[in-house]
């Protein structure tokens, strides 16, 4: 799990994959997700690299070696922003095809 605890603000809490997460759906590579009217929660899907880490990175948001590791087994993260302002995300582990042996 994350090593940053996240100062006091929006994403206050949250492990560095809110961040990331964030970070790509203001870029506008989200997808809206919510089914109930006012329901504000995006998704970004798998594959997620260490490149759109490093991007993310460059753009000044900070990614503990935990997070990374993460991101990368992540299959689908959503995000979403409640009525004060608070950024929030929970993810699915990235569902691998077992090879037939």
């Amino acid at each position: 799990m994350c090593t940053i605890t996240q100062s006091p603000g929006k994403f206050e809490g949250e492990p560095c994959i809110t961040l990331y997460a964030y970070h790509w759906i203001m870029e506008g590579l989200g997808d809206i997700v919510g089914e109930d009217e006012g329901d504000n929660t995006e998704a970004l899907y798998a594959p997620h690299t260490l490149v759109d880490i490093e991007y993310t990175q460059m753009d000044g948001v900070f990614i503990c070696d935990e997070c990374k590791a993460d991101i990368l087994a992540a299959g689908t993260i959503r995000c979403w922003e409640d009525d004060l302002g608070f950024v929030y995300s929970d993810t699915d582990e990235l569902q691998v095809a077992k090879s037939s042996q």
